[in-house]
């Protein structure tokens, strides 16, 4: 058999190479997509896995009507029942994480207070009237007190026009108090200049001051950010009746005229049934509201002096503006005034969107008003510290989230067996002191006292209408920090 020419044997090598080559070409051809999905899979897991762990707050990083669906989705998610039947969004788990606030009432220094107050190298100590109290206001991110009276120096004095040592100031803020409500019926209990001295005063001793001024300029809330939440506060207080001076109507603090000029001072509101002056103010408020608003606060507590004295019930002025608050979205109001306590109530707002708990009034928390003042039957001698606390939902807003009070009464003892000239006296939690009298030094007749005290506030309580607010009374603060 002839053997075939050499060009034929390198031509039939030259195709054999060329097929091999195109092989390798298609496979490799056929194996870039499968590695290609391959590493798309790996991507699309690790962009899973991201999703799933990131923050909440890196979620809502998305446009504005994006944020907006995605919180009425997680609220409807977290929506849960709370004791009450209240349906909310779930705040945060940590206690950390909570802003705790206590605002306590009246302290009305009485001239038996100041007599006992009194020390031979003429100062005074006020510290034993509220040292029982001390731990429960220390133990909270922000406490508040409402001064009646003014701290503008000597002469001092109580009933009917309270001048209070300035050093009460420090004491209050040692006790672990941080802000002082200055506007009530008592801010002109002397002048103008004695109203602005005791906002000085006030400020001297560290405490924040909201109701009254130094300065026509000076700020009329406070925004304080408290565990990472800016939380607004501010405060007004109810009028007398105009007063005609010359030829005008002029504002009044109990019945002491205030010019239009230097009531920029103070924070006082009408309260009476006349609509066109009404009007005035509730677009005064309504204003403050939302400069607070814009200065970044994203909750916000409203001081109100106001109220009938020793009435168990609100009046006109007290059902007005709680309505009024509650329409401008405002969280929490805590009033004070009647010097005694009233009801808890939630108020909704008119379109039906919104629920503000409001304390109409905490009664007073140290002072030497008896058992038959106005009527009284001892209510003037207790009181509430109204506990409340903000947290921040899923949503990212700031929520109230637990609500609450201590009980409290004033009790005294009259070492000269005259009640109205020297009075040894301190804020008693009920509570704790029924449950160990020995630590409070109480024998017998002062637990009948402690004991009546109780059950006049258990009386009051029973009309509270907290509505879809869990509402608890709490017998130390470590109930309301669990």
């Amino acid at each position: 058999m002839p053997e075939p020419k050499r060009e034929d044997e390198q031509q039939i090598n030259h195709d054999r190479q060329s097929r091999r080559r195109k092989n390798a070409r298609g496979q490799r051809r056929r194996s870039q997509p499968l590695f290609l999905v391959m590493i798309l899979v790996l991507l699309g897991l690790v962009l899973f896995a991201w999703h799933l762990t990131r923050p909440a707050t890196d979620q809502g990083k998305v446009k504005e009507q994006e944020a907006s669906k995605s919180i009425d989705k997680d609220n409807e998610v977290s929506k849960e029942k709370s004791p009450s039947g209240q349906k909310y969004s779930s705040p945060s788990k940590n206690a950390e994480k909570r802003a705790t606030i206590a605002m306590v009432g009246d302290v009305l220094i009485h001239q038996s207070l100041l007599n006992s107050a009194a020390r031979p190298d003429g100062s005074f100590e006020f510290a034993p009237l509220f040292r029982y109290m001390k731990p429960m206001i220390q133990g909270v991110d922000l406490a508040a007190f409402d001064m009646e009276g003014v701290l503008k120096g000597p002469p001092y004095a109580g009933y009917p026009s309270f001048s209070v040592p300035e050093s009460i100031a420090f004491e209050l803020k040692d006790a672990g108090f941080d802000l002082a409500i200055s506007a009530n019926n008592h801010a002109m209990d002397f002048d103008v200049p004695a109203m602005v001295t005791c906002a000085e005063n006030l400020r001297k001793a560290g405490l924040e001051v909201v109701g009254t001024r130094v300065e026509f300029d000076d700020p009329k809330f406070t925004v304080q950010e408290i565990k990472g939440m800016k939380i607004g506060f501010t405060a007004f207080t109810y009028e007398s009746e105009r007063i005609l001076w010359g030829n005008e109507y002029l504002r009044a603090l109990n019945q002491v005229p205030i010019s239009d000029e230097n009531a920029q001072l103070v924070d006082s509101v009408y309260v009476y049934n006349q609509p066109d002056l009404l009007e005035v103010d509730a677009k005064r408020i309504s204003d403050r509201v939302e400069a607070m608003r814009k200065a970044g606060a994203e909750a916000i507590v409203f001081f109100f002096h106001w109220g009938t004295e020793y009435a168990l019930d609100t009046d006109f002025g007290q059902d007005y503006y709680s309505q009024l608050l509650a329409d401008l979205k405002v969280d929490v109001c805590l009033g004070a005034g009647p010097h005694v306590i009233q009801p808890i109530r939630s108020i909704s707002s008119q379109d039906g969107k919104h629920d503000m708990l409001c304390y109409f009034s905490v009664g007073n928390f140290v002072s030497n008003q008896q058992y038959d003042t106005g009527g009284s039957e001892g209510r003037a001698q207790d009181g509430l510290v109204a506990l409340i606390s903000f947290s921040r939902d899923r949503s990212g807003d700031v929520r109230l989230d637990k609500c609450g009070y201590l009980a409290h009464t004033m009790y005294k003892e009259y070492p000269h067996g005259e009640e109205e000239e020297y009075t040894v006296g301190a804020a008693m939690p009920i509570e704790a002191a029924l449950a160990q009298p020995e630590d409070y030094a109480l024998e017998a007749e002062g637990l009948t006292q402690v004991e009546a005290a109780q059950a006049r506030i258990e009386t009051i309580m029973q009309a509270n209408d907290p509505g879809n607010f869990s509402l608890d009374g709490f017998s130390s603060l470590e109930d309301f920090l669990q």
